[in-house]
């Protein structure tokens, strides 16, 4: 039977669910067994209003044309390192050397009655309620301690 491209659309949407069969549209052939409908299209594009209806057909008009769609590329170790690197380039500027942090951790923090060193799986948190420095970030230079533990 002959219907249109935009009746094939409805069809594969499950909008339209005709008596079983084959049905032929401009653009390709439907079979469809009265739960389920497949598409076979023979390389015509589709009626714009059809794609716009069912977008996929221009997928199936990729594969139709002999093509696959194009997956997607993962980035490269090497371009993940750089976007990495890019990212995190302003906090290097306002983070504390390694060293320092360990100061302010073992000789500020950990002596603190707010000290919780089994919160955060292990990592130890501060629970004064003044406190943001282990609800954000620890190590930037800007933090400061509420209780004057440690320094800026």
């Amino acid at each position: 039977m002959s219907i249109s491209d935009v009746q094939l659309a409805r069809l594969m949407l499950g909008q339209w669910r005709p008596a079983p069969g084959t049905y032929t549209a401009p653009c390709g052939i439907a079979e469809w067994d009265g739960h389920t409908a497949t598409c076979r299209l023979n390389g015509t594009a589709p009626d714009p209003a059809a794609m716009l209806l069912y977008p996929a057909l221009q997928l199936h008009q990729v594969h139709a044309a002999g093509s696959p769609p194009s997956a997607p590329t993962e980035p490269t170790i090497a371009a993940l390192v750089a976007n990495y690197s890019a990212a995190t380039a302003p906090f290097a500027a306002s983070s504390i050397p390694e060293s320092a942090f360990t100061v302010r951790l073992h000789q500020g923090c950990r002596l603190c009655e707010w000290w919780k060193e089994q919160d955060r799986n292990g990592c130890g948190r501060c629970d004064s309620p003044a406190c943001a420095c282990t609800k954000r970030l620890l190590w930037l230079i800007s933090e400061t301690c509420p209780a004057k533990k440690w320094p800026a």
